[in-house]
């Protein structure tokens, strides 16, 4: 049998084939995988924000559109009801941009209610005199009405409101405290000075008076009258500014004066001629007027004199412009008379 030849090697050698990095290559595949899901990522989230932007536009744009009146709030019965009536909700972005626009307007439309319906109070208060206990106590109504309207549909916007408002209604319960205490100054100023010019207004039936006999039997002069008088002023004149305290002291003194003068004056007056001879001898016999005259200051004596002087004056001149004329009348009498006669002589001698 044949045989067959054998396989020998010749020393050549085979190169080997190149390695393949398996792992490198699924790093790659994954870091571009990576990349690919992080662009996609990218562009989905700004594909949501942009949407979610979009739905808060458009929810904030109905909340505000359809928000109800602080009136539908205050009218609706029960807190569901109240509920009802807001618009969006706590689900979706769309629901809540609604509701939170919703509730920015609601919260100023009460603060602007309530400021307005605030103002309002205090001009009535001013108007009624109000005391400032019952205005404030309408003006925590008013805050509490407004805040109770919204409290059940969000206590958060209620209690914002309350420290919003809390400000505004103090502000307005302080201003009418001050102008209450304004006005009860006033008045008691208007009142001490009423009071003081009645005072004043008295003196001249005091001086008329002249002194009087008082209920335990003693005399009480003129003077010790004004006195008295004097004193009540300065009880009345309590709550007047010194400015017009120092007036009205003056106009007190004034009064005096001419309420002395214009007595004995008057006096004088019914007969100058006599009653000036008394007061030459110093010798008045009227008391009344004797101590008046003697109370009386040098210059308000000269004021007297002088005008008991200047009408006994005047009534000189009348006298002797009224006898002028009585001679004059005379005299156009006896003119007439003499025609007369000397026209009946000759009417006989005809």
């Amino acid at each position: 049998m044949a045989r067959l030849p054998r396989y020998r090697p010749l020393g050549a050698r085979i190169p080997s084939l190149p390695n393949v990095d398996y792992a490198g290559t699924a790093r790659a595949q994954a870091a571009v995988g990576r990349t690919i899901g992080q662009q996609l990522d990218r562009m989905a989230s700004v594909a949501f924000r942009e949407a979610e932007m979009q739905a808060k536009i458009e929810g904030a744009e109905y909340g505000a559109t359809n928000a109800p009146t602080v009136e539908q709030l205050q009218q609706a019965a029960t807190p569901a009801g109240r509920e009802e009536l807001m618009p969006g909700g706590t689900g979706t972005v769309y629901d809540r941009a609604a509701r939170e626009a919703a509730l920015r307007i609601i919260a100023n439309d009460l603060d602007t209610s309530a400021r307005k319906e605030i103002a309002q109070l205090r001009l009535a208060a001013a108007s009624q005199n109000m005391s400032v206990s019952d205005l404030q106590t309408q003006i925590d109504g008013v805050i509490n009405g407004y805040a109770a309207a919204v409290y059940d549909i969000s206590p958060a916007a209620s209690s914002n409101f309350r420290a919003g408002i809390a400000a505004s209604g103090n502000s307005a319960a302080v201003a009418h405290a001050t102008n209450m205490a304004a006005q009860a100054e006033e008045k008691r100023e208007r009142d001490a000075i009423e009071g003081v010019d009645v005072l004043i207004g008295e003196i001249p039936d005091i001086v008329a008076r002249g002194d009087y006999v008082g209920a335990t039997g003693e005399t009480v002069t003129v003077p010790e009258h004004l006195k008295l008088h004097k004193e009540k002023l300065f009880a009345k004149a309590e709550d007047l500014d010194p400015s017009v305290l120092s007036s009205r002291l003056k106009d007190f003194s004034d009064a005096t004066s001419k309420a002395y003068i214009a007595e004995v004056t008057n006096w004088l007056n019914d007969d100058p001629m006599s009653r000036m001879i008394e007061l030459q001898r110093d010798k008045i016999e009227d008391p009344r007027i004797s101590s008046l005259y003697k109370d009386m200051s040098t210059e308000q004596r000269n004021t007297v004199i002088d005008a008991a002087f200047q009408k006994t004056s005047r009534d000189l001149a009348l006298d002797d412009a009224l006898n002028k004329r009585n001679e004059r009348s005379r005299d156009a009498l006896s003119i007439q008379l003499r025609g007369e006669i000397a026209r009946g002589i000759s009417a006989n001698q005809d």
